[in-house]
C-alpha cells in the first residue's frame, strides 16, 4: 500500500513522457469523419485506418477486412426472429459482451438500418476493423470505445462507398470498352460499306448501260453512273423525266413507278418496257425495280439500255424476211405457171396427135 501512490505517480511521469498530450476526442472525432467522408479510393481509406487513426490514438497496430461482394450477399440480415438470427446480429453482440475490458477491438462494420419491429432488417455486414493493444498497454476506456464505435459506423459507409466507387470504376471501364468496342465495329461497317460503295460504283461505272436511282415520289435522281452522266451531264438532284426526255414538259403518262411496290409499299419485281426517244429516234430497253435505299426508303434503280442497233437489226431481219418471203412467193407463182404451161402444152401435144391419127 505504501507503494501504491508511488507506482501511480510513476505511470503518470511515464504517460507524461511517452504519452505527453491526451487525445481531444471530440476534435479528433471531427477530423476524422471529415476525411472519411471525402476518401472513396480503398487504398487511401485503408491507409486512413490502419495508419493515421492508430496513430492519433496511439494504438499499436490497426487492419482492415473488407468482406467481398459475395460474402455480403450472403450475409443474412439483422432483426429476425430469435431461430433466424443473422451472422452480424451475434458478431455485433459478441461485440458488446467483449468490448469492456479490452486491450484489442474486433468492430464489426455494418451498413443499413435495423428494423425495430422484428421484421426483415436491411442491415448488412461490410467489413470488419481490428485495432491492436495501445502503445500504454491499458485497456481501452469506454470514452474511446465508444468514439471507436462511432469511427466504426462512418468507416462501414466509407466502406461501402469505396465497394460503390469501384463498381462505378468497373462499370465505367466496362462502358468504356463497349464503347470503343462498338466504336471501332461501327468504324469497320462504314468501312465495309465505303469500300463496298466504291466497287459498287465502280462496277456501275464500267457499264455500257446506263444505271439511275431515282425517288419514287418525285422522281429526283440521287445517284447516276458515269455512262450516264456522259450524256446528260451532272443529273444528280434532277428529275428524271426532265433529263431523259426534254420535249416533255411534266411526268411520264407511262411512268411505271406506282407499279413498282405494291399497296403494302413492298416491292413487285422488275417492270421492263421497250421506249424510243422521239427526238433522237433511238430505242431504249428500261428495266426498273424498288430497292431500299440508305436511309431505309424504297427507291427506284433502271438501267437504260440503247437498243437502238438491236431494233434497226430486226427491223431489216424483218424486211429480209419479207422480201424472202416475196422471194418465194414470186418461185412459187413460177413454178405453178411452168406446171400450168407445162400441163397445157402437154395437152395440145395430145389434141394434134390425135387430130392427125384422125
Amino acid at each position: 500500500l505504501i507503494f501504491n501512490p508511488l507506482k501511480q505517480r510513476v505511470q503518470v511521469l511515464i504517460d507524461r513522457t511517452f504519452f505527453r498530450s491526451k487525445v481531444d476526442y471530440r476534435h479528433l472525432l471531427s477530423d476524422i469523419s471529415a476525411q472519411l467522408s471525402k476518401n472513396i479510393v480503398l487504398e487511401q481509406l485503408t491507409q486512413l485506418l490502419t495508419e493515421e487513426i492508430p496513430r492519433q490514438l496511439k494504438i499499436s497496430g490497426a487492419s482492415l477486412q473488407v468482406f467481398d461482394a459475395d460474402e455480403r450477399d450472403q450475409t443474412p440480415p439483422l432483426a429476425q426472429l430469435a431461430e433466424q438470427r443473422s451472422e452480424i446480429a451475434r458478431t455485433l453482440a459478441q461485440f458488446e459482451k467483449a468490448k469492456k475490458n479490452q486491450t484489442q477491438l474486433n468492430i464489426p462494420l455494418v451498413v443499413g438500418r435495423a428494423d425495430s419491429l422484428g421484421r426483415e432488417s436491411t442491415e448488412r455486414l461490410v467489413g470488419q476493423y481490428n485495432l491492436g493493444p495501445k502503445l500504454s498497454q491499458k485497456p481501452y476506456s469506454s470514452e474511446e470505445i465508444n468514439l471507436l464505435i462511432t469511427l466504426g459506423k462512418q468507416a462501414a459507409v466509407a466502406v461501402e462507398n469505396t465497394r460503390l466507387y469501384r463498381e462505378i470504376e468497373r462499370y465505367n471501364h466496362t462502358l468504356k470498352q463497349k464503347i470503343q468496342e462498338r466504336t471501332q465495329q461501327l468504324a469497320d461497317a462504314k468501312n465495309t460499306a465505303e469500300n463496298a460503295n466504291t466497287l459498287l460504283e465502280t462496277v456501275l461505272n464500267n457499264l455500257d448501260t446506263l444505271v439511275y436511282v431515282g425517288d419514287l415520289q418525285t422522281g429526283e435522281i440521287l445517284f447516276a453512273n458515269q455512262p450516264m452522266q456522259k450524256i446528260y451531264g451532272p443529273v444528280q438532284g434532277k428529275i428524271c423525266w426532265q433529263v431523259l426526255y426534254s420535249n416533255k414538259s411534266a411526268s411520264c403518262n407511262d411512268c411505271t413507278n406506282h407499279l413498282l411496290v405494291d399497296e403494302n409499299g413492298e416491292p413487285t419485281g422488275v417492270q421492263h418496257r421497250e421506249v424510243q426517244d422521239k427526238d433522237t429516234g433511238h430505242w431504249y430497253s428500261n428495266i426498273s425495280s424498288a430497292i431500299r435505299w440508305t436511309d431505309g426508303r424504297f427507291v427506284r434503280l433502271a438501267t437504260r439500255l440503247d437498243i437502238t442497233e438491236t431494233k434497226e437489226a430486226e427491223s431489216l431481219l424483218r424486211t429480209h424476211e419479207h422480201e424472202l418471203a416475196k422471194e418465194e412467193e414470186r418461185r412459187q407463182l413460177a413454178r405453178d405457171l411452168h406446171d400450168t404451161l407445162t400441163q397445157s402444152l402437154h395437152s395440145l401435144v395430145l389434141t394434134a396427135d390425135t387430130s392427125q391419127r384422125l
